[in-house]
């Protein structure tokens, strides 16, 4: 049975880099994406055996490895439209299974990912967390840290992320319940995260599933570290989170297709607080 998990790791790990390569090549294409899920899968997506997306979770897995393979890292926020201009020419999905809906499975983009990890201003000895971590986009363009904790509930995508990020320590909790359920010893520094934004675990829909994983996350930071996250905006979002913070943070904006989201970094030398 293990030798059976191996060999499905294994041939998971080769369709993620074959992906990857055709993006760096500019030859990523539905097409090329399908033909490759078709092998991985040994039959096509007729018969249930995978579906559309999979196969662009398969896609988001291969941008990630991509982004982290990059010799040279974003620095400078001129550098975010050349990301932009590359996944802007990537195929593009609108198909929205359950389960996405129900883990709030919205990826953040490779642009917005790398903005945040420039506003949050790594240093080599922090240790990261990562609550709520899909396929890995917003620590893709980590430099090297001291450690990597990558937190996420779905069984399918963790799988890849321990395929991407194999230094890291991965879990599988409800983000909003790390506070009680993470291991007591993991004390990030720092903590990159895009909480799910309108629907909680037992819940359902539930307006303030934002507020509930960034409390969650900001209790198990060390003191003195800082955060990078991205929010959707909304008044009672807004008041939610400024109560259940201490200091107002310096807000970048992005504009992006999806709506109007904030990026928001803090590095103060006083625990962590959200939106203004």
């Amino acid at each position: 049975m293990t030798d059976l998990f191996e060999q499905s790791s294994q041939k998971l790990d080769a369709a993620i880099t074959e992906i990857q390569h055709a993006i760096a090549t500019g030859l990523a294409n539905k097409q090329r994406l399908f033909e490759t899920m078709r092998r991985l899968y040994g039959e096509g997506s007729a018969n249930g055996a995978w579906s559309q997306r999979d196969a662009f979770d398969l896609l988001e897995a291969a941008l990630t490895r991509h982004m982290a393979g990059l010799l040279n890292k974003p620095l400078m926020l001129n550098q975010i439209t050349e990301i932009s201009a590359l996944i802007e020419a990537l195929p593009t999905h609108t198909v929205r299974s359950e389960d996405q809906i129900r883990y709030q499975q919205f990826s953040t983009p490779a642009d917005l990912a790398s903005l945040a990890v420039i506003l949050a201003q790594p240093l080599a000895t922090d240790i990261v967390l990562e609550p709520s971590a899909g396929h890995g986009a917003l620590v893709a363009t980590l430099p090297d840290v001291s450690a990597l904790h990558l937190n996420e509930i779905d069984p399918r995508r963790r799988e890849k992320l321990v395929l991407l990020f194999p230094e890291a320590t991965t879990t599988g909790i409800d983000g909003a319940m790390l506070a009680s359920h993470l291991n007591a010893a993991v004390l990030p520094s720092l903590i990159l995260m895009n909480p799910p934004f309108s629907r909680s675990m037992g819940r359902g829909a539930d307006e303030f599933a934002a507020v509930r994983h960034l409390r969650a996350a900001i209790t198990r930071l060390k003191q003195g570290g800082g955060s990078s996250r991205s929010c959707r905006t909304g008044s009672r979002r807004a008041q939610s989170l400024r109560k259940s913070t201490k200091t107002p943070l310096p807000l970048a904006r992005s504009a992006h297709p999806s709506g109007s989201i904030n990026a928001i970094t803090n590095r103060a030398p006083a625990w962590p607080c959200a939106c203004t």
